[in-house]
């Protein structure tokens, strides 16, 4: 069997599968095994399967040209574990296996189905009631949206979908500080009705559950200049407008549910009837609604990109602490510079991949 050239460009074997759509997914798992399976037993050992991960992943940074990623073994054994079905007597990884695979994990990364996720980019949270630059961390939101339109401009058509959210809130919201004294608090709450001040957690009683609060002020008022998007951000009849917070009883930072988890948004529906497989992320505010946002989209299982450039946050210790779970969670960090490749396929982080592997494998039969 030739030598197999690993981790450098065009990995043609790789490449060219991914151009051509005349192959089923058993004779793309099939041809793997024959090019990877170097002592011929007709699986692919743990050092086989690093020689095909080398050719199919990339190091996460692109900046100074594709680089081979370089896994440690607990991300080798995410991967492996996901290639064997957790088998702990494999001997091998068969094609039957990558077969299996190929649709939920290889697929994704070869070709990609990408959406954006706009998040919050309104009025009263960028010069309004609760304008980000009069907030603890002096991030100014108008920055984010001339980032965000290079980025839709930079990526095109290249994007399945582009998901623009936003707050839509009755007057008598539950987050409002002025009808902090209309809500039930939970007998646990650190906080009375009377004590409570802006930006102060209270503890909402939804039939015996407890419910964290951080009490704003009013803002994004259904039918309000503050509840608009900024007039400068790029919109097309395209979008798909979601308006979250809509009930005065719960609040909704996520895209994808409430915050006490009574109703999903639909989002979810919506993602997976277009094909989507990722989410870039961007918007207001990075540790409240993106942060909400992103921990979401990891859980339901869309690989997840984050461009912070294009994000602006309330406090510099919530930043901080929302960008340290996330990267535990496996979202990817990127500059909008990078966000082409990833959504071409060009650029496969094993960040991503891993993290993907991580979700799959939890949902694979014991």
């Amino acid at each position: 069997m030739a030598d197999v050239a690993v981790g450098v460009e065009p990995r043609p074997f790789l490449t060219e599968d991914r151009a051509r759509g005349d192959h089923t997914v058993a004779s793309l798992a099939s041809a793997c095994i024959a090019r990877y399976d170097a002592d011929e037993d007709g699986v692919l050992d743990r050092a086989e399967i690093q020689r095909l991960l080398a050719d199919l992943l990339d190091d996460d940074d692109a900046s100074a040209g594709r680089k081979a990623a370089r896994l440690s073994d607990a991300q080798l054994d995410t991967i492996w574990a996901l290639l064997t079905g957790g088998r702990s007597d494999s001997g091998g990884v068969s094609a039957a296996d990558l077969a299996a695979v190929w649709p939920a994990w290889i697929a994704p990364i070869l070709r990609p189905c990408t959406a954006l996720i706009i998040v919050d980019v309104q009025n009263d949270f960028i010069d309004g009631t609760l304008g980000l630059k009069f907030c603890p961390a002096g991030q100014d939101g108008a920055a984010v949206v001339p980032r965000i339109n290079r980025l839709r401009e930079a990526v095109g058509a290249a994007f399945a979908l582009v998901v623009t959210t936003a707050d839509a809130h009755p007057a008598d919201h539950c987050s409002f500080i002025d009808n902090v004294a209309k809500q039930r608090l939970h007998p646990s709450s650190p906080l009375t009705a009377v004590d409570a001040k802006v930006f102060d957690t209270v503890l909402l009683d939804y039939n015996g559950r407890a419910i964290p609060q951080k009490l704003w002020p009013a803002h994004c008022v259904q039918g309000t200049w503050g509840e608009e998007f900024h007039a400068d951000l790029v919109r097309r009849p395209t979008d798909v407008l979601l308006r979250k917070g809509t009930r005065a009883d719960v609040d909704s930072y996520s895209a994808f549910w409430d915050n006490a988890r009574l109703a999903a948004t639909g989002l979810h529906d919506t993602l997976r009837a277009a094909g989507v497989t990722d989410v870039v992320v961007c918007g207001l505010a990075f540790d409240v609604c993106v942060h909400a946002t992103v921990m979401d989209a990891v859980e339901l299982g869309y690989r997840t990109i984050l461009v912070e450039e294009a994000c602006a946050g309330v406090t510099a210790e919530g930043i901080a602490s929302a960008r340290t779970a996330m990267q535990a969670a496996g979202v990817l960090l990127m500059p909008a510079d990078a966000v082409p490749s990833l959504t071409e396929g060009t650029h496969r982080p094993a960040t991503l991949a891993v993290a993907h592997a991580a979700f799959l494998a939890k949902k694979q039969p014991a």
